[in-house]
Order: C-alpha cells, then structure tokens, then sequence
C-alpha cells in the first residue's frame, strides 16, 4: 500500500499553541497569510497566566486551506493600556 498522500491527511493534524502572558490580558491569537490577511482567530479572550490553542490547518469557515508561509499574530490589551502585537 503506498504512503498516505501528506494533503489528505494534513486537515487533521493540529498544530499546538500555548499563549503565556505576565499578568491579566485580552489576548487575541489569529492565524494570518504572511501579507496580513486574517485566516483564523484561535482564541480572543481574556487570559490571566496561559491559554493553550491549536489550528487544525483550516479557515475561519473551516476549508482547508494549501501550503504556504502563515504566521501567529497574538495582540494583548489591558484596560488603559495600548494593545501590542506579537508575531512568530
């Protein structure tokens, strides 16, 4: 039997994410194309020490979507605070 083509398998593998933050936050972690284009959001809330997230390699309207470079955006806001963005 041959080897499972990587592309059909690929919507069901998960890529795990833990978000730390250093004290009390909104936290917003998105999934976007490398020219900035939102694909996902995985978690906006607000966190106190960590929140684990994972993306499954789909959108927000749960397509598949093909290779490519994407990156992590996670923005933080506190109350009086600006809001800062992390990417990875």
């Amino acid at each position: 039997m041959p080897p499972a083509d990587r592309d059909q398998t690929r919507t069901t593998d998960r890529l795990p994410i833990r978000v730390f933050v250093s004290s009390a936050h909104t936290v917003t972690a998105i999934i976007a194309r490398e020219g900035g284009g939102t694909i996902r959001t995985l978690h906006n809330g607000p966190v106190a020490d960590s929140v684990d997230v994972s993306w499954n390699g789909k959108d927000s309207a749960d397509a598949a979507i093909g290779n490519g470079r994407y990156a992590l955006r996670v923005n933080l806001a506190r109350p009086g605070r600006a809001t800062g963005a992390h990417e990875s």
